[in-house]
């Protein structure tokens, strides 16, 4: 079974919360013309105002729907997913410390059935400097 290695960057422009969310991500083909895609997700997101921690999250399920979408042949097979925010890889791997925030257990479930097509998704933590050389942010 193949892995596939994706780096995700959400975050937000303007007040947070409330300023204007964004991300990049990409699957990493090879190290020298990595495949970014840019996200915008507004300013709310299903009523709740846009968080750089709630931008991080929809970024990753992006990056899942997006891979599965334009790799089904691949599927299913295993994803490791890098991501420069902590709480984010806590969050999402359910690990101590993950939010009972109302928004963001939806954006989890939201996260978990975009998930579902991969034989396993992991998340790792990495420092920012990796995440703006691949992604340029």
């Amino acid at each position: 079974m193949s892995e596939f290695l994706i780096y995700c960057d959400g975050g937000i422009k303007g007040g947070n919360p409330g300023g204007r969310g964004y991300g990049s991500f990409c699957q990493m083909l090879d190290s020298i013309h990595p495949n970014v895609r840019r996200v915008v997700h507004g300013t709310k997101w299903n009523d709740y105002p846009m968080t750089s921690i709630l931008a991080e999250i929809l970024t990753a399920t992006d990056a899942l729907l997006y891979f599965a979408k334009h790799n089904p042949e691949s599927l299913p097979c295993a994803v490791e997913m890098r991501c420069d925010c902590r709480w984010v890889v806590k969050h999402l791997m359910r690990k101590r410390g993950w939010s009972q925030k109302p928004h963001l257990v939806l954006a989890h479930h939201e996260f978990t059935a975009a998930a579902k097509p991969f034989a396993s998704v992991r998340m790792r933590w990495h420092r920012r400097t990796n995440s703006v050389d691949v992604l340029g942010h």
